[in-house]
């Protein structure tokens, strides 16, 4: 009884999903090793699976200080966090020093476990194999699947239909064994993708309504409690997990727009609109894809659609549970769908009505302000779906008296499902492994530390530029003012907005913001640029030191004028544990009795204040007495430090007068911070929480003589 069980819960399954899959994908299970779908989000979730695998065995409390988009914290947050997928790729990459080949893992078999999944929820409802791997088909390989093949959390749904089987055992049978499962296959679906974490709460509230609208006597003291228990301790797990999110939202005002939302909800048109590389309904609704058609794919496919019809209006024949499964899942279906339309009704671009119900969820649910596709509850509608479709099989297959054609009418099926949704040849590209790396990302892996490094120019991953940044840093981990995800933090446009007119206009940037090395990819600018950026170079040789030219890579060690040192953050100190400062400007950093000098300061709140500190800038001689200062509220008073915000970059300059009577030479500067009511200074702090002193020396000012 026991084999019986494994062949038809485990083995029918896995070599069936396993052999579709190699065939629909083809030819990637051949190319596993280095293969890239697109050099964008593959190489993006290449880094963050090797981040993880990189940090959780270090600190795995510093797993959202990403190394990406320095000098913010929680950087991880601005993208998925993937650790559902990291639990089995972490060994993988460990052991192989491969993402590349991690990426390619959780993709592969993000279709097998679909289909089995799927397989398992049918079969509990129905106990026909037959009709288990037609529903499975349909969830695993389906046209939304097909227009996401490069996003790998969006492909990783595998674990919504376990979870969805075991809530079914939960409230059956109100077993511990049951919510144990549910409760584990929930939180690693929640792990692997945070849209689908939001759309899976949904979608399980409207399960738990039609079990109580189906029969509420089942959820009696013992289902209740089995139900609080488990979602105990998915709070428990998942909101220390998602708290950085919330953070990075509220200090970075991190919300999508409704008008950005409504777009990204499904159109109509949406509905008979396949992905451009299906060979059996590409070119027919060539014609129907709009700008960003893949973001909103929901053609369920033309037999998806037609067997879950059958299986809603058919009913079912044999197993009792398939007639609770019929309408749990027509509601799941039609509450996916719905949501997927978005706050609004549209047709070809066109509005047609609004307020639809997702509005209620982006104006008053948790975390639906930062969801930028709707049209992703497209998943949760083919899970629906893909039960009725099951259901219908096995209603049609309980009608027809002759065994012999059963076989033949799951052939049809499947091989209809597979010609549906086929896409094969697969086009993709190689990424380059360890030893074939380009020659300048190995030169940064031979220096020591983590100092800060900008790659220019930053182009914001069109035409994929940062994504392949980020995977490159995966062999040297230092800290990167680039970054590529959902979001992009200020810092982050200033340098867009600046880098072609590098090197003048981004110097006090790199200088005040502590970085130690600027990557200049010559080949990813044209000739005139080049030419401009070379003469300004030329003036810039005490502050830009060539370090090593590549060739079409060349890159900058940045020298700090105030110390003549190579230039590094010196946020290794702090201000009471409230504020750090980066780095700072001497402009300039030569000066003459009388002259004005400006000291530009770089700062960065990294805790809340309370109070508005006064910032104190000395200019110190060689025995320690003051020569000039300038005291003042931040930003000539217009940035109390009360107003600032978690990880803002705050730039504030303090205007300083030399006096005529200054001797020549070298005098230090100071800066420091003080609360004008009691006159007491702010300590600083080291990294290890010791107080250090109350003030920081900068550097070095050189004063001249009078001409």
């Amino acid at each position: 009884m026991m084999g019986k069980r494994v062949w038809k819960w485990v083995v029918i399954p896995l070599l069936f999903f396993s052999v579709a899959t190699s065939v629909l994908t083809f030819p990637m299970v051949l190319n596993l090793k280095d293969a890239v779908l697109d050099p964008a989000d593959p190489m993006l979730n290449a880094w963050i699976l090797a981040w993880d695998a990189h940090i959780l065995p270090r600190d795995p409390l510093a797993l959202f200080h990403a190394n990406d988009f320095y000098p913010y914290s929680n950087t991880l947050a601005y993208s998925e966090t993937l650790l559902g997928q990291a639990l089995y790729t972490s060994p993988l990459i460990w052991l192989t020093r491969n993402p590349i080949l991690a990426v390619n893992v959780v993709w592969l078999m993000s279709f097998i476990t679909s289909g089995w999944g799927m397989y398992a929820l049918v079969y509990h409802f129905t106990r026909r194999t037959g009709a288990a791997l037609v529903a499975g088909m349909i969830f695993a390989f389906n046209p939304f699947r097909f227009a996401h093949l490069d996003h790998i959390q969006l492909l990783t749904a595998q674990w919504v239909p376990w979870a969805f089987l075991f809530l079914d055992q939960l409230i059956s049978r109100r077993r511990w064994r049951d919510a144990v499962c549910f409760t584990f296959f929930l939180n690693l679906q929640v792990l692997s993708c945070y849209y689908y974490a939001l759309f899976l709460a949904v979608a399980v509230v409207v399960l738990l309504a039609g079990y109580w609208l189906l029969d509420r006597r089942r959820f009696d003291r013992r289902a209740l409690l089995l139900l609080l228990i488990s979602a105990g301790i998915t709070l428990t797990i998942q909101v220390p997990l998602s708290m950085p999110y919330f953070t990075v939202s509220r200090a970075m005002d991190f919300e999508r727009s409704l008008d950005d939302v409504i777009r990204g909800g499904a159109d109509l048109m949406d509905f008979i609109t396949a992905p451009e590389g299906n060979r059996l309904y590409g070119d027919l609704t060539e014609r129907l894809r709009g700008e960003g058609w893949w973001e909103h794919v929901t053609f369920p496919g033309a037999a998806a659609f037609v067997m879950g019809l059958i299986g809603l209006v058919c009913g079912t024949r044999g197993e009792p549970g398939a007639w609770r499964a019929r309408r749990l899942y027509l509601l799941v279906t039609g509450v996916s769908l719905v949501l997927s339309l978005g706050p609004a009704l549209r047709l070809d671009g066109r509005m047609l009505f609004s307020p639809l119900p997702y509005r209620l969820l982006y104006e008053a649910a948790p975390g639906f302000r930062a969801v930028r596709q709707p049209a992703r509850f497209h998943m949760f509608t083919m899970a629906g779906l893909s039960v009725l479709a099951g259901l219908g099989v096995a209603s049609t297959i309980a009608r027809i008296r002759r065994a012999s054609w059963h076989k033949g009418l799951l052939l049809v099926l499947v091989g209809l499902i597979g010609v549906e949704n086929l896409a094969i040849p697969l086009a993709f590209g190689r990424a380059p492994l360890a030893g074939s790396i380009p020659p300048v990302y190995e030169w940064l892996a031979a220096q020591p530390g983590t100092e800060p490094v900008l790659e220019l120019p930053i182009l914001m991953d069109v035409g994929a530029v940062e994504s392949p940044r980020l995977y490159y840093s995966t062999f040297h981990w230092k800290h990167l003012v680039n970054g590529y995800g959902g979001f992009f933090p200020p810092v982050y446009g200033h340098f867009l907005f600046f880098d072609r007119e590098f090197p003048s206009q981004p110097y006090p940037w790199i200088l005040g913001l502590g970085v130690r090395y600027v990557v200049l990819h010559r080949w990813q600018y044209d000739p005139h640029e080049l030419e401009e950026m070379d003469r300004e170079l030329e003036g810039f040789g005490d502050r830009l030191r060539l370090a090593v030219d590549c060739g079409d890579d060349q890159v900058y060690e940045v020298i700090q004028p105030g110390t003549g040192m190579p230039n590094r953050p010196l946020s290794d100190v702090n201000w009471g544990g409230y504020a750090v400062l980066l780095g700072y400007v001497l402009d300039p950093p030569t000066v003459r009795p009388g002259d004005l000098v400006e000291v530009k300061l770089f700062w960065q709140r990294r805790d809340s204040m309370a109070a508005d500190y006064t910032v104190f800038v000395h200019v110190l001689d060689d025995a320690g007495a003051l020569v000039s200062q300038h005291d003042g509220q931040p930003v000539y008073g217009e940035r109390p430090t009360s107003t600032w915000r978690l990880d803002e970059v705050v730039v504030d300059v303090h205007p300083i007068v030399i006096p005529t009577s200054t001797y020549p030479g070298a005098y230090e500067v100071t800066v420091g911070m003080y609360d004008l009511g009691t006159m007491d200074r702010l300590p600083l702090h080291g990294v290890d929480g010791m107080m250090l002193t109350d003030s920081l020396r900068l550097g070095r000012l050189q004063v001249m003589d009078q001409e």
